[in-house]
């Protein structure tokens, strides 16, 4: 049954560093996020996210620094899910990850950032969601010139989309996006991705189905005017084609918007 459902989402952040002499920086972060649906089918989905963080950075030089971060998080879900001939299924979680990472300067024109680490997410009061696992993402960034610039990633990563907090996938992609500012006023971008998403079952539906697995192409394009500065024209044509294991999931979607934003 379609629903329209409008998303609200809060968040608030508060963080801090401090240099320890003339190489060492330690920091710190707390996270507090909720979303909440305006469908009341889907208010069982409501959730609240509170997340920690500590790190500690070391400069190699100026080009070149390594680091290790530590997270913690807490989910709450408003309601359990029904689970046909199971119960309820509680989607309440904590998770945590340790990542070691690493920013450095190939040269004047290219930067390049790794991280990598292992996440362990744990449903408490659940038989099944649980997961453990790496983590990773590299980026090369290559300004060639002034108006260019060539962004090249790669990633595994435990992720949900927006409205769908509770449902995770193991998300595996890359992804390579060139950038031209022809004018001061004109921006333009394309962006060519492929991921492929393995869901770790934290929303069960009925009983004996697949873990759904799906695999998403897309390509984006971008232009940007300014013709004066209080107003913005953006234009975005976008191509996505999933595939599923699910056949009710696979679809084709061509998307075009057109926005225009006044600033006071």
């Amino acid at each position: 049954m379609l629903v329209k459902d409008l998303l609200t989402q809060k968040s608030s952040f508060a963080s801090g560093s401090y240099l320890l002499g003339n190489r060492w920086t330690i920091s710190a972060d707390v996270k507090w996020s909720s979303t909440t649906h305006g469908a009341e089918l889907r208010q069982v989905d409501d959730s609240n996210i509170r997340t920690q963080k500590f790190g500690l950075g070391f400069s190699l030089s100026p080009s070149a620094s390594v680091g290790w971060n530590y997270r913690h998080a807490n989910a709450n879900f408003a309601g359990d899910q029904q689970q046909v001939a199971a119960g309820q299924f509680n989607r309440n979680y904590d998770e945590s990850a340790s990542v070691f990472w690493l920013k450095y300067g190939l040269g004047s024109k290219t930067d390049f950032n790794l991280e990598g680490g292992y996440l362990r997410r744990n449903y408490p009061n659940a038989a099944i969601g649980n997961y453990s696992g790496g983590t990773g993402r590299a980026t090369l960034a290559w300004h060639p010139g002034a108006k260019t610039e060539l962004d090249i990633t790669g990633w595994r990563d435990l992720t949900a989309y927006i409205d769908a907090e509770s449902n995770y996938f193991v998300s595996t992609g890359a992804r390579i996006a060139p950038m031209w500012v022809p004018t001061e006023r004109i921006t333009t971008s394309l962006a060519a991705s492929w991921e492929s998403q393995k869901y770790i079952g934290s929303e069960p539906t009925v009983l004996g189905d697949p873990f759904r697995r799906d695999t998403v192409r897309s390509i984006q394009a971008n232009a940007t005017y300014q013709p004066r500065d209080p107003l913005q024209l953006n234009l975005t044509l976008r191509r996505e084609r999933r595939g599923s294991n699910r056949s009710s999931l696979t679809y084709a979607d061509d998307l075009a918007i057109l926005g225009i934003r006044l600033t006071f």
